[in-house]
């Protein structure tokens, strides 16, 4: 069965998500939670639900990170593309990151190698900022802000710019050693 999009008037699957002529979400009668892959969002947060089909739209499938009130937390997973861990408060806008796994015997012996590596690496990103989390796992974070109101094309550039920081700092010298 077919259905017309509402916003190019073209006929596209009644099953589909997102419009193939134009990339339209297809607005399907909902209840009052939306499920994506299992988790629940609040239509009160409106503009954490127009990342989450953002992000489905680009390939990412989403899981409940442990949001609550109103702290949506979610994790985007790709394929291709580095995981996204996202936070959103309608207060302060959403904290976007991802996390690479370190060796935790070579951050040991060089430690203060690795946080004059880190440094370097903050210094040629524009967008987002690498910091150490340590723990049972140690692990790398690339991290970032984006603003509480959602915006499609400001939010493309948003991730492409995201991506671009993240490869860069990846990429400093002497960086891969503690991976």
């Amino acid at each position: 069965m077919n259905i017309t999009c509402v916003s190019c008037q073209k006929l596209i699957s009644d099953d589909s998500k997102f419009c193939e002529h134009c990339g339209e979400k297809v607005q399907h009668k909902e209840p009052e939670h939306k499920k994506t892959d299992g988790i629940k969002f609040s239509t009160k947060s409106k503009e954490a639900s127009k990342v989450v089909d953002h992000l489905e739209f680009l390939g990412y499938s989403i899981s409940d990170n442990g949001s609550k009130d109103d702290l949506v937390k979610f994790i985007a997973f790709h394929k291709v593309k580095n995981n996204l861990f996202v936070n959103y408060s309608p207060a302060t806008g959403f904290i976007v990151y991802t996390m690479f796994s370190l060796n935790q015997e070579k951050i040991s012996k060089k430690r203060k190698e690795l946080l004059e590596i880190l440094n370097k690496a903050n210094n040629f990103t524009h967008l987002c900022a690498f910091s150490i989390s340590e723990g049972e796992q140690p692990s790398l974070i690339s991290a970032t802000w984006y603003p509480p109101e959602y915006s499609k094309s400001t939010f493309s550039d948003f991730l492409d710019l995201f991506e671009q920081d993240t490869r860069r700092g990846l990429n400093t010298e002497g960086l891969t050693e503690f991976g």
